[in-house]
C-alpha cells in the first residue's frame, strides 16, 4: 500500500479551495512560463494524489468487507458446532437403554427356548411311553383272546408247552396291566408338564414380542438423529478450506464416531426377530393345546372305567384315546422341537444387535 505525503495532502487542499498559485497581471513572458510550469506540475502531484487516496478508501473497503465476511464465517462455524453438540444430545437421548431392551429380549428368549426345549423332552418322552404302552396293550390284549378262544384242553396243553400254570399267567397278565396303567399314567403326567412349559414359551414369546415394538420405534428415533450428527459435520467440514485442521477437534471426533455406530442400526433385522418369535409363539399356542387335549385323552384312557370294560366297544374306546393322546405327544413334541429351533435363532441374531448398540452408545458416553 502507498503512503500519501503531508505535501502532497497540503496541495490537494489547496488545489481544492481553488488557491492555485495565481499569477500577477503584468509579468514577463519567462515569468509566465515558470508559473504555467508550476501549475502543471502541481495540478500533476495533485490527481495522482486524488488517484492514490480513491485507492486506499477502495482497498480499506475491501479489507473491512473481507474482515466482515470472515467474522460472519467464523460466527457460522460457530453456531454449527453448537447445533451439533445439541444434535449428539439428542442422539444420547435416542439412542440410550437399547442395549438393555435388547438384553431383556435375550433373557426372555432364553427362558422362551429353555422351556420349548423341555417341552419337546417331555412331550418326546410322553410319545415314547405312550407307544411302549400301546404295544404293550396289544400284547396283553392278543393274549387274552388267545386264551378266551381256546377251550379247556387246548388251555392245558399250551401252559404245559410254556411251563405256566392258569394262575401265574393269570398273575404276568395283571402285571402287565399293572404296568400299562403305570405307562399310561406317566405319559398324562408328561404331557401335563407339557403344557406348563409351552405356556410359558408362548407368554415370554409374546413379551418379547411387545418389547420389540418399542425397541424398533426406538432404533428408527436413533438412526434418524445419527443421521443429522451426520448432516452436521458435512456442513462443518463444507465451510472450512483445509480439513486437516479439524482432524484433532474433539466434538468433531466424536459426532464421527456416533455416525459410524449409530447411523443405522438395523431395526429391519429386529422385525425379523419379530417375525421368528412370532413363530415361535404360534408354535407354543399349538403346542400348550395338543398338550392340553392329548392329556385329557390319555387320563380318560388310564382311566378305570374305559380300562376295566372288556367290551368289544370298550376296548376299542380305550384303544381309539390312546391313539389320540400319542397322536397329540406327537403333534406337542414337533411344537416344542419347532419353537426351540425359533427361539435359537432369535437368540443368534439378538447378539449381534445387542453388540452394535453397546457400540453405538460408548460412542456417545
Amino acid at each position: 500500500m502507498r503512503k500519501v505525503s503531508i505535501i502532497t495532502l497540503s496541495l490537494v487542499i489547496l488545489i481544492n479551495s481553488g488557491v492555485v498559485f495565481s499569477a500577477p497581471r503584468k509579468t514577463n513572458k519567462k515569468r509566465n512560463a515558470v508559473n504555467t510550469n508550476t501549475t502543471s506540475v502541481a495540478t500533476g502531484i495533485a490527481t495522482n494524489s486524488i488517484t492514490t487516496v480513491e485507492e486506499l478508501q477502495a482497498q480499506n473497503a475491501m479489507e473491512e468487507l473481507e474482515r466482515s465476511i470472515e467474522k460472519e464465517k467464523l460466527k457460522g462455524i460457530q453456531d454449527l458446532f453448537s447445533t451439533l453438540n445439541t444434535n449428539i444430545e439428542k442422539a444420547k437421548s435416542s439412542c440410550s437403554g437399547i442395549k438393555d431392551d435388547l438384553k431383556a429380549i435375550q433373557v426372555l428368549t432364553g427362558v422362551s427356548t429353555g422351556a420349548s426345549g423341555l417341552g419337546a423332552i417331555a412331550s418326546g418322552t410322553a410319545l415314547g411311553v405312550g407307544i411302549a404302552k400301546a404295544s404293550l396293550d396289544k400284547r396283553i390284549a392278543n393274549t387274552k383272546t388267545d386264551l378266551e378262544k381256546m377251550s379247556t384242553a387246548e388251555l392245558e396243553k399250551r401252559l404245559d408247552e410254556i411251563g405256566e400254570t392258569l394262575s401265574s399267567l393269570n398273575k404276568k397278565i395283571s402285571k402287565a396291566e399293572k404296568k400299562s396303567k403305570t405307562l399310561g399314567n406317566v405319559r398324562t403326567g408328561l404331557l401335563a408338564g407339557t403344557i406348563a412349559t409351552s405356556t410359558t414359551s408362548t407368554i415370554t414369546s409374546g413379551i418379547s414380542i411387545k418389547k420389540l415394538d418399542d425397541i424398533i420405534e426406538k432404533m428408527k428415533d436413533c438412526d434418524k438423529a445419527a443421521k443429522q450428527v451426520h448432516s452436521n459435520v458435512s456442513m462443518i467440514e463444507a465451510e472450512v478450506d483445509d480439513v486437516n485442521v479439524l482432524k484433532d477437534e474433539p466434538l468433531l471426533k466424536k459426532a464421527e464416531t456416533v455416525a459410524l455406530f449409530c447411523e443405522g442400526l438395523d431395526s429391519d433385522n429386529i422385525k425379523g426377530i419379530k417375525k421368528t418369535l412370532t413363530a415361535s409363539t404360534v408354535m407354543g399356542g399349538i403346542g400348550t393345546a395338543t398338550s392340553i387335549a392329548g392329556t385329557i385323552t390319555s387320563a380318560m384312557a388310564n382311566s378305570n372305567n374305559v380300562r376295566n370294560d372288556d367290551t368289544k366297544d370298550g376296548v376299542k374306546k380305550e384303544k381309539d384315546l390312546n391313539l389320540a393322546s400319542n397322536i397329540m405327544a406327537g403333534i406337542s413334541t414337533g411344537t416344542s422341537i419347532g419353537g426351540t429351533a425359533f427361539s435359537a435363532i432369535s437368540l443368534s441374531k439378538l447378539a449381534n444387535d445387542i453388540d452394535n448398540a453397546e457400540k453405538c452408545e460408548d460412542a456417545l458416553k
